[in-house]
């Protein structure tokens, strides 16, 4: 019997689940999120016992620092770290503090007087001001995805320093010291002339150390008869200029021409390289004259 007994309790309990989910109802139609619950149904509990108001806005992040991937105006910016403030009875939203807005990139200096000050100000001792992206422009918006823990922000591009597809230089890496080698060797011994002998040696070398880049590829021969020789085809020392966009190169080196075969020179090569600027910084774009406060786009 007691077996039996508590078979149907635990049958009781999931019944009680089951019409506790089902008597949810919508608080208001237009937004269906928000549901009401009757805390009667809880087995164990009375009526008043339990306060589920909490639950009744739908999901909402809590309070405090939460790591978020962040999209401004359609493009990844990447994760960070974002504060989420609330006041009672209304859910936790994003708020910007200065870092956070100059790590956006948008200038400071194109805020309202209202805007920086309000970034400026200092509500606690010790800590930034945090205030929410509104404030930085009436157009801005912050609309946080609980589900895939994702913050987009909509911020006018009036305010951005870069074009949206632009890579912050602050995120660019000279990647790591290295070494390469590639060959091709090979050694022809003619049958019956042990004298005569042929050797070669192609080589395509390059090292990395910070910024600065090393390469060479060159072709090195030996005979019997006419000893060593060797021929550069390419030996260099070069690193990107992020400042301009453009790579500096030193040394024995080929430049290429419109309509013209490449050029071999020895000297010193400065010049711009598009695959540094951004996609649409390349291509032909439309004059625009006046500016949008929104991120509106032509």
């Amino acid at each position: 019997m007691t077996s039996r007994a508590s078979l149907f309790a635990a049958l009781a309990n999931v019944v009680a689940v089951a019409a506790f989910a089902l008597v949810a109802t919508e608080a208001r139609a237009s937004d269906p999120q928000r549901v009401t619950f009757d805390a009667t149904l809880l087995r164990g509990t009375r009526s008043g016992a339990v306060d589920l108001s909490a639950f009744e806005a739908g999901a909402a992040i809590p309070p405090g620092e939460h790591e978020v991937e962040v999209v401004r105006n359609d493009f990844p910016m990447g994760r960070r770290r974002v504060r989420f403030d609330g006041v009672e009875g209304a859910a936790p939203i994003a708020c910007v503090d200065r870092t956070l807005v100059v790590w956006l990139d948008v200038v400071i200096a194109r805020l309202s007087a209202d805007a920086r000050s309000a970034l400026d100000a200092d509500p606690a001792a010790g800590a930034n001001a945090c205030v929410p992206v509104e404030t930085l422009h009436p157009a801005a918006r912050a609309d946080f995805d609980i589900a895939a823990l994702t913050l987009r922000f909509s911020v006018p591009q009036a305010l951005l320093r870069r074009r949206d597809d632009a890579i912050d230089p602050a995120t660019l890496d000279a990647g790591i010291p290295a070494l390469r080698v590639n060959y091709a060797a090979n050694i022809v011994q003619q049958p019956g002339d042990p004298a005569a002998r042929h050797a070669s040696l192609h080589l395509d070398a390059g090292a990395n150390a910070g910024a600065w880049r090393w390469r060479h590829r060159g072709a090195h021969t030996w005979s019997k008869w006419q000893g060593p020789h060797s021929q550069v085809l390419a030996s260099t020392l070069e690193r990107d200029v992020a400042r301009f966009d453009a790579r500096l190169t030193f040394g024995d080196l080929f430049v290429s021409g419109i309509g013209f075969d490449a050029v071999a020179l020895r000297g010193v090569h400065f010049r711009s390289d598009d695959r540094m600027a951004p996609p649409d910084a390349t291509r032909p774009a439309p004059a625009i004259r006046g500016t949008a406060d929104t991120d509106a786009r032509v």
